[in-house]
């Protein structure tokens, strides 16, 4: 997990959405930043444990469950509707099946499109990037770890709701996708978070 946290505070990138500042709020800077956390619910195609099974004890992680997800990031306005900028989210799972642990971190880092439809609160955001998937498990009685990137793609929908001319909150539903090269991994990740962003 340090790995996964460490990965996240170097990168600090998310897609902010941003939304005319209503009357009286004043002027709202042209970049916004922000950050966001809840439940995740990540996946992995069976492939990654029929590849091990013959030699290696890996709990089954290919079971869609919730996990901690974290959403980091940068945006910048282009026009008052349309924002374009840098998503990350993170998410973490661990199993244990009494014998043995495992646990799978996905990352993923999108550039991406934030599109208010009616110039509201409500947000549509198109994202295209690189995913990450960390793999550690027991292999033998020692500890293994895999790990492969691969493309993946982001689609995201939500509502801001403004709390002041530089402040607000945004209920997200984010999901994102990737295939990994080497392992042969099919990942992929749904979560919901509470973002706050901030429009200095």
């Amino acid at each position: 997990m340090r790995t996964c946290v460490l990965t996240i505070v170097l990168l600090m990138v998310s897609s902010a959405p941003a939304v005319p500042a209503p009357d009286g709020a004043g002027d709202v800077s042209a970049f916004a930043f922000s950050l966001g956390a809840g439940l995740g619910w990540g996946k992995t195609a069976d492939n990654i444990l029929r590849y091990y099974d013959d030699y290696a004890r890996i709990p089954r992680l290919h079971d869609r469950e919730a996990g901690a997800s974290l959403q980091l990031g940068i945006g910048y306005r282009l026009l008052e509707d349309l924002t374009a900028g840098v998503e990350l989210l993170a998410w973490s799972r661990r199993a244990d099946d009494g014998l043995a642990t495992a646990r799978l971190d996905l990352i993923t880092a999108s550039a991406a499109i934030t599109w208010h439809p009616w110039r509201g609160g409500l947000f549509t955001r198109l994202g295209y990037g690189l995913g990450s998937a960390r793999l550690d498990y027991l292999e033998r009685g020692e500890e293994k770890t895999k790990h492969d990137t691969g493309a993946c793609y982001l689609l995201a929908l939500g509502y801001q709701l403004r709390l002041s001319g530089t402040l607000s909150l945004s209920p997200q539903v984010s999901h994102t996708a990737f295939a990994t090269r080497d392992l042969e991994v099919w990942a992929s990740l749904t979560a919901l978070t509470l973002t706050l962003n901030i429009e200095p």
